[in-house]
Order: C-alpha cells, then sequence, then structure tokens
C-alpha cells in the first residue's frame, strides 16, 4: 500500500487542506477561535463531515454504550441499573429525534437554500437543542448513584465511552454552531 501525505489525500478526495487542518484541530484542542477563514463553497464537505458523525455515533457509539449499559444492568441487581438504562434509552431516542431533524431539513438546507424558501437557518439556530446536558447527567448518574459493587472495571469503561462521546458532541456542535450556521446566514444574505 502507498503511503500519502495529507495534503495528497485531501487533493484526491476534493477537500480543502486547510479546512480538513482546521477540522482536525478541533479533535485536538476543542476551540472555537479559527485562523481558517470558511468559505461558502466547504458547506458541502462539512454537511458530508456532519452526516458521517451521525452515522459513526448512531451506528457505533450509541450502540456500544448500549451494549455496555445492558451488560452492566445484567449484572447489577440494584434497581439504580434499571433506571440508568432507562435514562440511557430515552436518551438516545432524542439523539436519534435530534440527528434525524438535522438531516431532513438543515443540512439538504445547506447544501440548497433555495430549495425551501420558507426556512430559515434561525430556527435551527434558536431551537437548536443541547443534547450534551443529558450526557452530562448521564456520567453523574454512572458516578455518584451506582452502587460500590464489583462492577467497577466495566463502570469505568462505560464512563470513558460515555467521556468520549461527550467530546465529540462539543466538537459536532462547534461544528454546527461556529461553521455552520455562519455559512449559511453568509449564504442567505447572498
Amino acid at each position: 500500500m502507498q503511503e500519502k501525505t495529507i495534503g495528497e489525500l485531501c487533493t484526491e478526495k476534493g477537500i480543502d487542506i486547510d479546512l480538513f487542518l482546521t477540522i482536525a484541530q478541533l479533535h485536538i484542542d476543542s476551540t472555537d477561535s479559527f485562523s481558517y477563514d470558511f468559505k461558502i463553497d466547504d458547506l458541502k464537505t462539512i454537511v458530508s463531515y456532519l452526516i458521517k458523525s451521525h452515522e459513526y455515533y448512531s451506528k457505533e457509539i450509541l450502540p456500544s454504550i448500549s451494549e455496555s449499559l445492558n451488560h452492566l444492568g445484567t449484572v447489577g441487581n440494584d434497581i439504580t441499573y434499571t433506571l440508568l438504562l432507562n435514562f440511557f434509552s430515552v436518551y438516545k431516542e432524542e439523539v436519534d429525534k435530534h440527528l434525524k431533524y438535522e438531516e431532513m431539513y438543515v443540512y439538504p438546507y445547506a447544501l440548497d437554500i433555495l430549495k425551501d424558501p420558507n426556512y430559515k437557518i434561525k430556527e435551527y439556530k434558536n431551537h437548536h437543542p443541547d443534547i450534551e446536558s443529558k450526557l452530562i447527567d448521564l456520567k453523574n448518574l454512572l458516578i455518584k448513584y451506582l452502587p460500590k459493587d464489583e462492577h467497577q472495571i466495566l463502570k469505568r469503561n462505560i464512563l470513558i465511552q460515555l467521556l468520549r462521546f461527550e467530546k465529540d458532541l462539543n466538537i459536532h456542535t462547534i461544528i454546527e454552531e461556529a461553521i455552520l450556521i455562519p455559512l449559511i446566514e453568509k449564504k442567505e444574505k447572498q
């Protein structure tokens, strides 16, 4: 297999290397101040990235957390485990609903504003739900309320999964709120 540089891969895939490096930098330090000047032409790449993130969440991250919690629920014998499973189930439904809304309305609108002249990005901006705070609640339930027992390693592994997911969601939110929405607002004004 031939090794390629990031620049070669970006050129091959039609991705602006500075855009790629800016998004990659988010994964390192989660900043929301950028030296890169985002262009309307970047919308397609940004939306593609966000959609792939959704696929990753719904096909890998959430099922993995669910599986871990279900395993914990089968080995734990406290009612708290059942409450934790129920809380996560409701949370997962909320995340799924949020992702579907973005995929059905926001992302298509970002790519073709003329498709729906009645929709404006301010609707999304004003009602962009915070799906991260419930994740914090879930972590707190895991840390504070589950009984101390022989399943601490499993609980710690679930906590690590939740922390990773929280970090990724935070980056996802930064991309939507600090990059995508301003670009769409700029495109709306044209």
